[in-house]
């Protein structure tokens, strides 16, 4: 008989035990909501929570069951389908092989106003700050990301002389690329070029890129920083004058590595790189520098300085 009223009285709440289930658990999440697909949405993203502070917007719970890419994790909405869901992914073992499975739960349609930012791109442009994708390791699973860091210099005449020829070269490139060598003496200020073309060029800047060395990370850099028109992958390559010389004597050459791959090894993949691999690959800037004059470099070779191998030399 106690067990028949108890489940009397359940089935009478049922509906506010699971609205009260639901608010413990939005509360619980709420400093792990996820936007599916806008930007610059601290308002949005504040309208949401007071949304979902509202038991009666939950109306509908579908559970609904994804395979292949994991979605993002716990409360999510999305901005174009006007949707909220709560989504958990697992990882299960088949065959000797892991898959990726994501569990959502539909809570209901989001019936509130969301602002959307038609101005991102001017904030990003007009914002004192730079770019700048780096590696967590040399190895071949190493996590490329990418982070901004406050800069505010403007360039010298000097130095927008160089950064409008490398613009105007890149621009007219039928590969979108621009293959650049700087040279001057140490310390007068060839690598912070760099960092100026990637402001001037609302673009971004890689530092890390190493050529004679197994593993050299271009083709993880390119696919993660997804480089266009109007972001331009700036690459810089210090000290060429060194990793010239060393092909060119078959020193501190190290191209045996079980799985990483050494893209300049000797003169003729040295070559190779620069006239067929870089054209492959649209949008990118490499940008070059060494103390050495190009005479000295030419002495040894003038296969490594010419024409298809670099389009502008320009000393500063």
């Amino acid at each position: 008989m106690l067990n028949v009223i108890f489940f009397t009285v359940v089935m009478a709440y049922i509906t506010d035990i699971f609205f009260v289930f639901v608010s413990i658990l939005l509360i619980y999440l709420e400093l792990n909501i996820k936007i599916f697909d806008s930007t610059y949405d601290k308002e949005n993203t504040d309208k949401l929570i007071e949304y979902l502070s509202n038991p009666d917007n939950a109306t509908i719970l579908t559970e609904i069951f994804f395979k292949g890419e994991p979605k993002p994790d716990g409360i999510c909405y999305s901005y174009t389908n006007r949707f909220i869901c709560y989504v958990r992914n697992t990882s299960e073992l088949s065959r000797e092989r892991y898959k990726n499975n994501a569990k959502i739960w539909y809570i209901g349609s989001l019936n509130i106003d969301l602002i959307k930012d038609n101005n991102i791109e001017k904030e990003i442009q007009d914002d004192n700050f730079i770019k700048v994708w780096d590696t967590d390791s040399d190895f071949r699973d190493s996590y490329i990301y990418s982070f901004k860091i406050p800069f505010e210099c403007k360039p010298y005449p000097k130095q927008k002389d160089i950064i409008d020829k490398i613009i105007s070269n890149q621009a007219k490139s039928p590969y979108h690329i621009s293959r650049v060598l700087i040279y001057g003496k140490p310390g007068s200020g060839k690598s912070f070029i760099g960092k100026l073309l990637a402001k001037e060029l609302n673009g971004c800047l890689a530092n890390f890129i190493n050529l004679g060395s197994p593993g050299c990370g271009f083709r993880q850099l390119y696919r993660k920083s997804s480089p266009s028109k109007n972001e331009i992958l700036v690459i810089q390559l210090d000290e060429l004058d060194i990793i010239i010389n060393n092909i060119h004597n078959q020193k501190n050459i190290n191209i045996k590595h079980d799985w990483l791959k050494t893209e300049v090894y000797d003169k003729s993949s040295y070559n190779t790189f620069w006239s067929e691999y870089v054209t492959r690959y649209p949008f990118v800037i490499w940008l070059c520098t060494m103390n050495s004059e190009p005479k000295e470099i030419n002495k040894l070779d003038n296969c490594y300085l010419r024409q298809n191998r670099m389009d502008l030399v320009l000393e500063y």
